[in-house]
């Protein structure tokens, strides 16, 4: 991934026509630039971008207004996002899309279904900050139903900040400009949640492409499907999930789940036989190329590019925030991708081609035979299941390796963002904890890392270490800690 050195905040405004998104945005800015309608369209380009350069940190925010969205264009709108949020992911990380203002007028009090379905639809892309703007206008009870409706129908995870754009008088007094500053900050999280949630994968994405099978094993299956669902098959929908599952391509949780044909019969030489060796020697073909490329992996180079990138962002985290940002160091992340180098062996793959050729052999046998019997019959079915056990064995280890770096390398990386966005000590729930839905967002992310920590059901004096550095970044008492430990180790 190259870092340009051209450092930016990339933000989308939308919204309803009449939302104040064009207000608010001439609030950020600091000048009449947008034009303001009321409840009409006043932006006629899906974009309209500008440039804002903070004076004191000389941080550029590069804002995109949209046109307002009603029901009948919410779906051209959100093509048009996305079109330009995949546009911008092939380039640099500072000319991601990393946040979705997405601004809602306060004084409706209630935000629509068509508006929650496109928050939700966004939230899975990009960071979101729903903006509720014209706070002014409402008492302070009607703004925190909204925000509670907001949280129910959307979840916890998208920030919502209460917002004035128009400084006025009203009957009820002067209306002040206020909400910018909280707004700015929560930008760059949606930078470095980005980097949390796309880095990581990056790193490990040659291990996570699918493959194709080959045309000529899909025309074998295309022949047999019709004959075996017309004869043997008791369950003809087994088959048809078969040929579903295998034309979606082979890959490493295609491995996890091995597709098992119930209700066939593995002697029949004619259609059945060049299905389940063709299986066999795919699936080995694409083990050896992972073990190949896991043996390629040069662990100290990758991380010598990570902790440059970090470095890179650190940095620009320091001039947005005007604070030095604590970084905690564990290497856990680092050493959870050593892991995966060192515990997948080729004694494994060899396996898998023994027990192919251990298969080949008894369909040649049983070409030879006139007559047959069922241990005979059973032998192939048990060589086909000891091999498919073998390599889903090896399709759940690399899959949980893999999980297991994700989740303690995002973790990492979204810790330093909470951090340095200097959070308010907050309150905290000491009851007994009986589900995920309980955890806020810090609770979250310690929740992972410690799932992650307990991968072999204990904890190791470093990991404990990185822990309670964990628990003082995101605030968690050692009690509620010790709550949600509770929680990981019987779930």
């Amino acid at each position: 991934m190259i870092v340009s050195k051209k450092e930016e905040l990339n933000i989308i405004i939308t919204g309803k026509s009449g939302a104040g998104k064009s207000s608010f945005l001439n609030y950020l800015i600091g000048e009449d630039h947008f034009k303001v309608g009321e409840g009409v369209p006043v932006t006629q380009a899906y974009f309209e971008d500008y440039v804002y350069e903070t004076s004191d940190t000389h941080v550029r925010y590069h804002l995109y207004d949209t046109k307002g969205i009603e029901p009948t264009t919410t779906t051209e709108c959100r093509n048009q996002v996305f079109k330009e949020i995949e546009r911008r992911d092939k380039l640099s990380m500072f000319e991601w899309i990393h946040t979705v203002y997405y601004c809602f007028d306060a004084s409706a009090k209630r935000i629509q279904p068509f508006e929650i379905q496109f928050i939700n639809e966004l939230k899975n892309r990009v960071s979101i900050v729903i903006l509720l703007t014209k706070k002014d206008l409402v008492s302070q009870i009607d703004l925190n139903a909204l925000i509670n409706q907001i949280e129910n129908e959307i979840d916890n995870k998208v920030q919502i900040i209460p917002i004035c754009s128009v400084e006025k008088i009203t009957r009820k007094g002067i209306s002040v400009r206020e909400g910018k500053e909280e707004v700015l900050k929560a930008s760059f999280l949606g930078l470095w949640e980005r980097l949390a949630n796309t880095f990581p994968n990056m790193n490990v994405s040659f291990l996570l492409e699918k493959k194709a099978f080959p045309s000529s094993f899909m025309s074998i299956i295309k022949n047999a499907e019709k004959e075996l669902c017309n004869k043997e098959l008791k369950d003809k929908s087994d088959f048809k999930n078969f040929k579903k599952f295998v034309e979606e391509g082979i890959s490493v949780d295609m491995l996890s789940h091995f597709p098992l044909l119930k209700n066939t019969d593995y002697t029949n030489i004619k259609f059945m036989k060049p299905i389940i060796i063709s299986m066999m020697e795919e699936s080995n073909k694409f083990v050896e190329t992972l073990f190949n490329k896991i043996d390629l992996m040069d662990i100290e180079a990758v991380w010598t590019k990570n902790a440059n990138i970090h470095r890179e962002i650190f940095a620009f985290y320091q001039k947005v925030n005007k604070v030095k940002p604590r970084i905690l160091y564990s290497d856990l992340a680092k050493e959870s991708m050593l892991s995966i180098k060192t515990h997948m062996k080729w004694s494994s793959y060899n396996k898998l081609k023994d027990l192919t050729k251990q298969t080949r052999t008894q369909y040649k046998d049983l070409e030879c035979t006139w007559f047959f019997d069922a241990e005979e019959r059973l032998a192939i079915t048990n060589s086909y299941d000891e091999y498919r056990d073998y390599v889903m064995r090896i399709g759940i280890e690399l899959y949980l390796l893999i999980s297991n770096f994700l989740s303690l390398y995002k973790a990492e990386l979204k810790q330093y963002g909470q951090y340095c966005l200097k959070k308010q000590t907050k309150k905290e729930n000491l009851s007994i904890i009986e589900s995920e839905s309980e955890f806020d967002n810090d609770e979250k992310i310690y929740y992972s890392v410690l799932r992650a920590c307990l991968y072999d059901r204990k904890i190791e004096e470093r990991e404990r270490f990185m822990l309670e550095q964990l628990m003082e970044v995101l605030q968690i008492s050692k009690s509620r800690a010790g709550l949600i430990e509770d929680f990981a180790r019987t779930h």
